[in-house]
């Protein structure tokens, strides 16, 4: 979960500084709160990619983050439990 992004901005520089090329972090939840989105702007981040449970701001300007939607697979999940399916069918690849 990345909500205020005070350690995920510490990152890219410690890995730099051991070798690293380009740093790219991923996070289930991107929270955003206060000034997060300005500090991973200047963290240096090669790409920042969240998936979204969670609305996110539309001021996040960034080219180097990638939102990747997760709503199908709670969708699919609530189904099955309803209609008396499977929800083992979602590890399985059956509905």
């Amino acid at each position: 979960m990345i909500d205020t992004g005070g350690t995920l901005v510490r990152a890219p520089q410690a890995l730099t500084d051991r070798g690293a090329t380009q740093v790219i972090a991923a996070a289930t939840h991107g929270v955003f709160s206060d000034d997060a989105v300005e500090r991973l702007e200047q963290a240096g981040l090669a790409q920042l990619i969240i998936t979204d449970p969670l609305p996110n701001p539309a001021s996040i300007p960034s080219s180097r983050l990638v939102v990747l939607s997760n709503a199908p697979l709670p969708v699919r999940a609530i189904s099955e439990v309803f209609l008396e399916g499977s929800a083992t069918s979602l590890s399985e690849g059956e509905s």
